[in-house]
């Protein structure tokens, strides 16, 4: 039976690389930055452009320049993020996958198929995992951190009107620090096998 998983999560949780280890148990696709690539490549846009915009929609000031710039009639964050979640919903409609951010949660909602996860975890431990996975003399992990999240926040309600931490968004909030990697991968292997 198809089953689609998708992953929120706050910045250093490891919910991307949950999503890939999920993926990976499970033998199906995870899509995160491919969609960037697809939307880039079907709207003409460079991959790099279609990032920022999608990434950065819901931020101080970004939005309200970005409405100025219209195809059609259409913003172009508007018409980039039509196109986003056309890709997922195909995607969703033809096999079994893993989705992470992206709105996916919201852009899918409304179907039975979903089952939707948002990872968290305990802040030192979020701080540590940046700076080793992301490591930037420039800024504090605290700081990065809180930039990150903030962003997503902002990205997340920009596009949905909804609050990006809520957990009524979401079938399943976990911390990734109480569970620990491997045993986060396992519950939501099983919660896959085992789910309606």
């Amino acid at each position: 039976m198809k089953r689609i998983i998708t992953i929120s999560r706050e910045f250093g949780s490891g919910g991307r690389e949950i999503a890939v280890a999920v993926g990976k148990k499970l033998g199906i696709p995870v899509y995160d930055k491919y969609i960037i690539e697809q939307v880039a490549e079907n709207s003409g846009f460079g991959e790099e452009f279609v990032n920022h915009v999608l990434r950065h929609s819901g931020s101080h000031g970004f939005a309200s320049s970005r409405r100025k710039n219209k195809i059609n009639g259409v913003n172009v964050d508007d018409l980039l993020y039509n196109e986003e979640s056309r890709i997922i919903e195909e995607y969703a409609n033809k096999e079994s996958c893993v989705f992470v951010g992206r709105c996916a949660d919201y852009i899918l909602k409304d179907r039975d198929d979903v089952l939707s996860i948002f990872i968290y975890a305990d802040t030192d431990e979020r701080m540590k995992r940046i700076d080793e996975v992301h490591p930037d003399n420039s800024k504090s992990a605290i700081k990065r951190l809180q930039e990150k999240d903030n962003k997503r926040a902002f990205n997340y309600q920009y596009y949905t009107g909804r609050k990006w931490r809520d957990p009524t968004n979401y079938d399943m909030m976990i911390n990734s620090s109480s569970l620990g990697f491997d045993a986060t991968v396992d519950f939501i292997v099983n919660l896959f096998k085992t789910s309606k």
